[in-house]
């Protein structure tokens, strides 16, 4: 098995897995024992460890194969897309330095704007990452409680498919998924610091010509943000306490946490799963068994 701090041989890892370990350490815990690296002769390409396949494994090898390093390529975006975000924060903090006020406004709100679009494509890698483990080990069915027609609280079961385990579709399975294994405590600060990113972002980062006001050389955003409002009606007066860098800062390390969490309950699933169907990771970079 690999040890990601030294073994990984990605330059965007390489460069910013100190900052985002920092709050995400499950990130090195999953690529250690699922994903590492597999050095072969005929390609310098950084892949994963592959899988291998016992005779008690009944399914589609190859399938199985394809959907796990679909799971390995999510778990890798979610890093370069936060890694992004720490680029960002330092861009808009060094905006700070241009003497041109005019680029310095652009720069500044170019980078709040890249960052936060950024957070948000690390949010659907989540769900994207979740729904490849949802695939790879056939959690097809849970039941779930809802309203019917009637506005009745009825039992269904649900179904993940390929058709449906899109980030949308994700979304709400993760949620039922946690709730049934009571995990549902882990769910809410990611599914908070997710909905506090949209709003920021929705209703900041891109109207930020009368949404901010310029204190003690920093730029400034409300306390708190009401969604869908006009320019016109935009109250200059209320509350422009916390500078963007901070907001920024907040977002990121609360999001990265929550990811973290996350984290700790998929890899005891992936472990489960492999373990009590007869996969198994192959650390020793042989040939993946696809026959």
């Amino acid at each position: 098995m690999k040890e990601f701090s030294k073994d990984t041989k990605d330059c965007i890892e390489q460069l910013y897995s100190k900052e985002i370990l920092k709050n995400f350490p499950n990130y090195a815990n999953f690529w250690s024992k699922f994903i590492g690296v597999k050095i072969t002769k005929k390609s310098k390409r950084l892949l994963p460890y592959g899988l291998k396949f016992s005779s008690k494994f009944k399914g589609d090898k190859k399938q199985k194969t394809i959907l796990y390093e679909r799971l390995t390529m999510a778990h890798y975006h979610i890093f370069c897309s936060l890694a992004s975000a720490h680029e960002q924060l330092k861009i808009l903090n060094k905006s700070y330095k241009i003497k041109n006020s005019k680029r310095k406004y652009f720069k500044h709100w170019e980078a709040f704007d890249l960052a936060y679009s950024q957070l948000g494509t690390a949010i659907n890698q989540v769900y994207h990452l979740w729904g490849c483990f949802f695939l790879f080990s056939k959690a097809l069915e849970i039941e779930i409680r809802c309203k019917n027609k009637n506005r009745q609280w009825i039992t269904k079961k649900f179904s993940v498919t390929h058709k449906n385990s899109d980030i949308k579709g994700t979304e709400k399975y993760l949620r039922y998924f946690l709730s049934n294994h009571k995990k549902r405590q882990i769910y809410e600060p990611f599914s908070e610091v997710v909905n506090e990113i949209n709003i920021v972002r929705n209703n900041i980062v891109h109207f930020s010509k009368t949404s901010h006001i310029s204190l003690a050389n920093k730029f400034h955003i409300p306390i708190r943000i009401k969604k869908n409002i006009l320019w016109s009606r935009m109250n200059m007066k209320q509350q422009f306490k916390i500078p963007t860098d901070k907001k920024l800062i907040q977002n990121i390390e609360m999001l990265e946490k929550s990811i973290n969490e996350l984290h700790t309950f998929i890899i005891i699933k992936i472990e489960k799963y492999l373990k009590s169907n007869g996969i198994f990771i192959n650390y020793q970079n042989g040939k993946q068994n696809m026959s």
